[in-house]
């Protein structure tokens, strides 16, 4: 049979996404060679789609392992999809470009190939608010009025896509039908794998021409939902001789959406892209889907109370 072989996911802003990222979040403060080597690796085992934000506090970092790759020759920027996004205290829309041209000098680059909304609730400007304990909620901007500065952002050049992430499907439909939307949302990038399959907000959001990222794909910030070894994946994991975390992710993969993967060791770097060369049947994507709890794993607690909390 056939392998299901598509790498990339097309987007309505006539551009290709790479269906396997790689991600940069990490909870725990790293060294920061630690970082720029394991996104070398990464970029040397193959991933092109690299996911990023200011809130990670590490763009420079992540901007250094991009310049030396493309100055050793292994890749070209054109090659590479890079991805960040708009923290809630940019939100204001006189601050969106400031944003990005932040993001843009830390990366190194002089395009953004996507720029998502990272939440859509507006916060204040604090001196690091990137700490996020305690966030003091901004009650007059609207991310209505942050998209339309959003698509300025594609007009002058500065990204060739823009989305949103952890919308619900009511402020996603608000958005859509927003007086005088010129530029559709191009991707929605939300929490997704097994045991949350999130399907409700997958299906509108495909079906109004979003392409959709999935994050945590293996579950939690960390991977420790038991995903990694849940004795179902496991179990179907052994009819292709791979891993649980390999049958997640290519779970994810023929559901129609694109995965981020996180890791710093070199191993495990490989292993999560090494996604090609096995279909998993009808039969053994019913028994993935069997396992979903709808169990929510990234709960933006600095947001509760807020007009705009998504959930």
């Amino acid at each position: 049979m056939e392998k299901y072989t598509p790498t990339t996911l097309s987007l309505n802003s006539g551009f290709s996404m790479p269906l396997v990222g790689f991600g940069t979040y990490n909870k725990l403060q790293v060294n920061d060679q630690v970082l720029i080597d394991a996104m070398k690796t990464a970029i040397d085992v193959g991933f092109r789609h690299l996911d990023a934000a200011w809130y990670y506090n590490n763009e420079t970092d992540v901007g250094q392992a991009i310049k030396e790759k493309i100055e050793d020759k292994t890749v070209t920027r054109e090659e590479l999809f890079v991805t960040s996004k708009l923290w809630s205290n940019f939100m204001a829309p006189e601050r969106v470009e400031e944003a990005v041209r932040i993001s843009l000098k830390d990366l190194g680059l002089t395009y953004l190939d996507l720029y998502l909304v990272h939440w859509p609730t507006p916060t204040e400007d604090c001196p690091d608010d990137r700490s996020f304990s305690s966030p003091v909620h901004d009650n007059k901007t609207d991310y209505l009025d942050t998209w339309k500065a959003m698509e300025k952002l594609v007009e002058k050049g500065l990204v060739r896509s823009i989305g949103i992430s952890n919308f619900n499907i009511s402020q996603v439909e608000r958005l859509l039908n927003m007086e005088g939307l010129k530029i559709k949302p191009s991707n929605h990038q939300i929490e997704i794998h097994p045991m949350f399959n999130n399907n409700d907000l997958i299906k509108y959001s495909q079906s109004n021409g979003m392409s959709v990222t999935a994050y945590c794909p293996l579950g939690g910030m960390s991977g420790n939902s038991g995903i990694v070894n849940n004795p179902t994946l496991e179990a179907v994991g052994k009819k292709y001789g791979k891993s649980a975390a390999q049958v997640a992710l290519r779970w994810g993969i023929q559901r129609g959406y694109a995965v981020l993967t996180k890791s710093l060791r070199e191993e495990r770097i490989k292993h999560n892209f090494q996604l090609w060369d096995f279909e998993l049947s009808g039969e053994d994507m019913e028994a993935v889907s069997s396992i979903n709890s709808d169990n929510r794993l990234v709960v933006p607690n600095m947001f509760k109370g807020h007009r705009f909390c998504p959930f």
